[in-house]
């Protein structure tokens, strides 16, 4: 199911006489056979990213053959021979050496220990890309648009937000004249009670003062009346009783009736 043109890389090492020994010494060693492999060169990038860091083209690029590959997280599809990325994200390519990137995986802490690596014979340089699967993921191809209608929805909040404020303080200078109104009723009430009260106060005090004087009044007038009853009543028992002896007694006719 592979790919005839996908790329194999052959290794042999070589076996040496001398179990002690690690490095290849042409003088005092002696080869005694190889140790061969084929190493699919999609087996040597695979699972070197986690899964959803998707859309990831590497081209292997060298004099003598031009191979790409796409990653898909831990998976690597090989695409085929030739540089089939897209041109249009040239800018955002990233490429070294491949000699470069080994000596940078080793760190200084190990050594290539087989045959000397010519750098003369196909040096392979390794260019990254990012595929239109990640760009139609991550990208945009219309920023302008994002951008204007995240400036207007910007602009649309801040007029919301201002006409929400100046309708806050409308309200609350409304609320404040209502107060002062309020107050200002408040103090013209309790004047006009205070002066009703005071009128009112004014008005009961000359009623009662009418009052007592109409008393006044009247208790002399029952004095008046209870003298002038006691002065007229008595002479006119007198004349009474007079009267009464006179027709009891003998008079003339003439008498009787001046009586």
């Amino acid at each position: 199911g592979d790919e005839p043109l996908e790329p194999v890389s052959d290794i042999y090492y070589p076996i040496i006489d001398q179990l002690d020994q690690v490095r290849i010494s042409q003088n005092d060693t002696e080869v005694v056979g190889f140790l061969a492999m084929s190493i699919y060169w999609r087996d040597l990038i695979k699972d070197i990213q986690s899964g959803g860091s998707e859309g990831i083209i590497i081209v292997f690029d060298s004099p003598c053959v031009v191979f790409t590959y796409e990653i898909f997280g831990p998976n690597v599809i090989f695409k085929g021979e030739g540089d089939q990325h897209n041109p249009n994200f040239n800018d955002m390519e990233k490429s070294s050496p491949l000699l470069d990137l080994g000596n940078f995986s080793s760190q200084g802490t190990s050594s290539y220990t087989g045959i000397p690596v010519s750098s003369d014979y196909c040096p392979i340089t390794v260019r990254v890309y990012p595929s239109d699967h990640m760009w139609s993921m991550y990208g945009t191809r219309n920023p302008v648009y994002f951008t204007v209608a995240a400036v207007l929805i910007f602009a649309f909040t801040s007029a919301i937000f201002l006409v929400y404020d100046h309708c806050v303080e409308r309200r609350q200078r409304n609320v404040v004249n209502k107060a002062v109104q309020s107050k200002l009723s408040v103090g013209l009430l309790e004047k006009l009670v205070q002066e009703r009260t005071r009128k009112l106060e004014i008005s009961s005090q000359r009623y009662q003062e009418a009052n007592r004087k109409v008393r006044r009044n009247s208790d002399l007038q029952l004095r008046h009346f209870a003298c002038m009853s006691h002065e007229i009543r008595t002479p006119l028992n007198c004349i009474l009783g007079m009267s009464s002896v006179l027709l009891e007694s003998e008079l003339d006719p003439t008498q009787r009736e001046s009586m």
